[in-house]
């Protein structure tokens, strides 16, 4: 009589598959960061076509087969269990999809496709966000904006003239990131500070340290405060470099109070000042928005946006 292990992994506390074991089955939604199940492990056995990722002390671990004897394990204190897929899915699953048993995979709200690959109708953008409340359809799909092109809203044109925003109930428009109110009264119709027409009629974010650029080009037209342009790429401004009353140069990380070099706050890799709403270029994997430093979700996806990380302008893009 031959036994299957079912789609799991099932955990003895000890070795040689003794003792009563711990089963977790294979999970049908991805893991969530940074979480972790200590195991009192002998050895463990494991279902074909699993991969399992175990943590010990600072190290991550990946077991492809079953370990009979824990304890021959190099360099192995304790264990903690911080994720177990299937490996059956061919192509692998795409983002945040889960491979099954089956061989099949199970798509995150959003996402369609053999592979999660795609966004489902009426999600847009790299992590598949439902389109505007009140959109009957909007420019879906992994490359869409999400702008609405049909709303439940009544008599959508007059209105709000809405053109690249979501009409209210109200008659207001709530502008697409990188859009404003235009001089002549025309909602979502002009680029707002900050940001610059691109050759696809979308609004993108000026580059470093420019406050107003030229459409179709980017070129800097103003330098925000403490900024000026750079001689090499017209499209983008340098910090001028602070220093002491005394004529120090102060370094990367610290601004000048006067008399001295004062430390940056630390959402800071440059600043001007002692606070995260003082940066020039952020730190630590985050990005400029709206003068914030903000960080990025596992699609590069600003945090409270639908703007996606920009590495070259150290800022989110509405692109």
């Amino acid at each position: 009589m031959s036994v299957a292990l079912q789609p799991g992994l099932a955990v003895y506390p000890e070795a040689l598959y003794s003792g009563q074991a711990q089963f977790s089955a294979l999970p049908t939604s991805p893991a969530s960061n940074n979480s972790s199940t200590p195991l009192s492990a002998g050895s463990i056995a494991m279902s074909s076509n699993l991969w399992v990722a175990v943590t010990t002390g600072n190290k991550r671990i990946v077991l492809w087969d079953s370990v009979p004897d824990v304890s021959q394990l190099p360099g192995i204190s304790s264990l903690s269990l911080s994720d177990m897929e299937s490996n059956a899915c061919s192509p692998p699953c795409s983002g945040t999809g889960v491979c099954s048993a089956s061989g099949q995979c199970t798509c995150p709200s959003g996402f369609n496709g053999t592979s999660c690959e795609v966004c489902a109708k009426g999600f847009f953008g790299p992590s598949c966000q439902a389109c505007p409340a009140g959109c009957i359809t909007c420019d879906d799909g992994i490359s869409g904006s999400g702008r609405c092109l049909s709303s439940t809203a009544a008599n959508l044109s007059s209105a709000c003239n809405c053109l690249n925003g979501v009409c209210g109930a109200n008659g207001q428009c709530s502008c697409n990131a990188g859009w404003t109110t235009a001089s002549n009264g025309t909602q979502c119709s002009t680029c707002a500070p900050g940001f610059f027409l691109d050759g696809n009629g979308n609004c993108a974010v000026c580059g470093l340290g420019c406050q107003q650029c030229a459409n179709g080009s980017g070129v800097c037209v103003t330098c925000k405060q403490n900024f000026t342009q750079d001689a090499n790429d017209r499209t983008k401004c340098d910090a001028v470099q602070s220093a002491t009353s005394s004529g120090t140069v102060c370094p990367d990380g610290s601004f000048s109070n006067g008399s001295a070099c004062q430390p940056c706050s630390p959402s800071c890799s440059t600043c001007s000042g002692p606070t995260s709403n003082n940066c020039i270029v952020c730190g630590n994997g985050q990005f400029l928005l709206g003068g914030s430093c903000v960080p990025t979700d596992g699609n590069g996806v600003c945090t409270g946006s639908s703007m996606i990380a920009n590495n070259n302008k150290h800022s989110c893009d509405s692109k």
